[in-house]
């Protein structure tokens, strides 16, 4: 298995910390986000290789990459030149994934309790797939699910209304709503989907969400609801402080 950390993101909802640097080397406690969850992650001791996507600042985020002393192989996926969004990332990425037989994705800016290891062995019950890791807490967006088989179904903006469903025989009334938390686990087999979803659309820029979407019309998404689970966002600079108590509680 490896793993790949979103890292590209303008990270403006972070601003002023992130006018001179990526939102991946926003410091908490003297440590870089992008340092805490590529720790979390091969600490688990589930991956053999990582990679991580570079937009802004990429020279000072590759910089940073190169100058560790990482305990497995650490590869950068360009996007200097353009920003994919997380989706078109994971496209692009495809040619540095190949035979890793499945991808962990996490986003820079999620800090967990989450035991990566238990989510892994839960989402290879779930075969060649898709598993989104979920929990049940308010969000202002929740991905929705059919409730006796857990496969994904919708998605709701909680704030206004809008939902997407997948399918027209989906009985809305009965799906169950969870949030995101930014980890995911695919199976290579699952690959071929982004570049048939890229000519569906006609752009390499897409978002992750609208993939899921699309895909779960043709192979079953699994959500894996893993209870106890706390996520922090830290994705405004208000919530750098919490961020701090967060990585003291759970020695992260």
């Amino acid at each position: 298995m490896k793993a790949m950390i979103f890292a590209a993101g303008l990270g403006t909802r972070l601003k002023p910390l992130t006018d001179t640097r990526p939102k991946a080397l926003v410091e908490i406690e003297g440590k870089p986000l992008l340092e805490y969850v590529a720790g979390k992650i091969i600490g688990s001791g589930i991956v053999d290789g990582l990679v991580v996507n570079v937009h802004s600042f990429s020279e000072m985020l590759r910089e940073w990459i190169e100058s560790r002393d990482w305990a497995l192989p650490v590869q950068i996926s360009d996007e200097a030149e353009r920003l994919l969004d997380t989706g078109g990332a994971v496209l692009r990425a495809l040619p540095l994934l190949k035979g890793c037989g499945t991808l962990l994705l996490h986003n820079v800016d999620i800090l967990s309790n989450a035991d990566l290891r238990e989510f892994a062995s839960l989402a290879a019950q779930k075969g060649k797939s898709a598993s989104l890791m979920v929990s049940d807490r308010k969000s202002s967006r929740s991905f929705l699910f059919e409730p006796d088989t857990f496969t994904l179904a919708g998605w709701r903006n909680n704030n206004t209304g809008e939902e997407i469903i997948v399918r027209e025989d989906i009985k809305r009334d009965r799906l169950v709503s969870r949030a995101f938390t930014g980890i995911h686990i695919i199976s290579e087999e699952f690959f071929p989907l982004f570049c048939e979803y890229r000519n569906y659309v006609n752009n390499e820029v897409f978002g992750i969400r609208d993939f899921y979407l699309w895909a779960a019309y043709r192979c079953p998404i699994y959500g894996i609801d893993m209870e106890g689970v706390e996520i922090l966002d830290v994705g405004k600079p208000e919530a750098v402080n919490s961020a701090s108590a967060f990585v003291r509680k759970y020695s992260i």
